[in-house]
């Protein structure tokens, strides 16, 4: 069959639908079950595969930057790291990466991770960050990296394996309550 015959059975198809009054009709209005990451509340489950996204894309980053001797990368990536730490959820530039490319996922995926466990490991990698940042401005590449590869090292286990370290730790101190 030709693409004129089809294209032809269509524009007939689309005639008669319009002829019959059904595209007329509306549907009735549907609600849209809002985004948890909008408004999280205490305690809320952090979406697993977005964490995992943004760990992996961290990790890579700065191992790319390490490699390639591209020290500039260790602010970049404080930068958008502070950001999601301090505007939350929805303020999270790798977080709306993800929904742009996979879509929006909503509920939990029994990662266990809840938000505020996801914003206090932010902090620590911010913090690191920032040190190794003051240290590229001021000309120590070399030593910027000791603060830069542990964060590298804290996203790509908790990419890969799924184990947060920051977590780890609170839990060996006894700080984190159960």
């Amino acid at each position: 069959m030709s693409s004129t015959f089809w294209v032809t059975s269509l524009k007939q198809a689309d005639r008669l639908h319009r002829a019959s009054g059904r595209h007329l009709k509306q549907n009735p209005p549907v609600a849209v079950p809002p985004d948890p990451r909008s408004n999280p509340g205490p305690g809320s489950p952090a979406d697993g595969r977005a964490l995992r996204f943004e760990q992996s894309i961290v990790a890579i980053a700065l191992l790319a930057g390490f490699v390639f001797k591209v020290p500039w990368l260790i602010p970049a990536v404080a930068v958008v790291l502070a950001v999601a730490a301090v505007a939350g959820p929805a303020g999270n530039a790798l977080a709306r990466l993800y929904d742009v490319l996979f879509g929006t996922t909503i509920g939990a995926d029994g990662s266990g991770e809840t938000i505020e466990l996801a914003r206090l490991t932010r902090l620590v990698e911010v913090v690191l960050l920032a040190v190794g940042s003051v240290l590229v401005v001021l000309g120590g590449y070399g030593l910027a990296w000791v603060f830069g590869l542990p964060v590298a090292g804290i996203t790509a286990v908790a990419a890969t394996t799924g184990i947060n370290l920051v977590a780890v730790v609170l839990d060996r101190s006894g700080r984190r309550g159960h």
